[in-house]
């Protein structure tokens, strides 16, 4: 009990530290740099827009607000026990495919994937697909068919910006019959 008690005071300290580095990055900018910020938006406005920690919605209801910001949530929330948040393996999952974080999936799939989640479950799958290369079109597209909001949200975000988030191919291998080859049109070999 004692280490749970430990585990929620780290995150409270872990939170209240973010917020303080998020107020003093954005008094620096508008208060001693306002040449910084072009726009007219309050102080308070801007600290209200910059991470759903400041907000108590959850699930957020896009993953264009702070894609990042969601990630992060998701990590202290999920080393917190006492935190129980609906969906947040699958949330987890659906931002850090949106940044393209495939290895970073791989990983939260292997931590959860013994919970018996289908909502993790689909969305490992678009994941998988973009590890290997593949099309994970229809992976997507089961998600935004059967999956309750805000995940439809995240699946038709994913959809449209899909061609930037394409997993990146792998290095061609390069075989011995190319290297031989190579070496012999540059007269290399002994």
């Amino acid at each position: 009990q004692q280490q749970s008690q430990s585990a929620v005071h780290l995150a409270f300290l872990y939170r209240i530290s973010l917020h303080v580095l998020v107020l003093t990055f954005l008094h620096y900018t508008t208060v001693l740099c306002p040449h910084a910020h072009n726009n007219t938006t309050s102080f308070e406005q801007q600290t209200n827009n910059i991470s759903i920690m400041t907000t108590s919605i959850w699930p957020p209801p896009s993953l264009e607000i702070n894609a990042e910001a969601i990630v992060n949530e998701c990590e202290v929330a999920e080393m917190t026990p006492l935190d129980e948040r609906p969906m947040l393996a699958a949330v987890h999952m659906a931002a850090l495919l949106y940044m393209g974080e495939t290895v970073h999936a791989r990983h939260l799939w292997r931590r959860r994937s013994s919970e018996q989640d289908q909502l993790l479950v689909d969305w490992w799958q678009v994941g998988k697909a973009m590890l290997q290369s593949m099309d994970a079109t229809s992976a997507l597209q089961k998600c935004a068919e059967q999956h309750p909001e805000p995940l439809c949200t995240y699946a038709a975000q994913l959809l449209v910006a899909r061609p930037t988030l394409k997993a990146k191919q792998p290095p061609k291998q390069v075989l011995n019959e190319d290297v031989v080859s190579f070496l012999e049109t540059k007269k290399w070999n002994a």
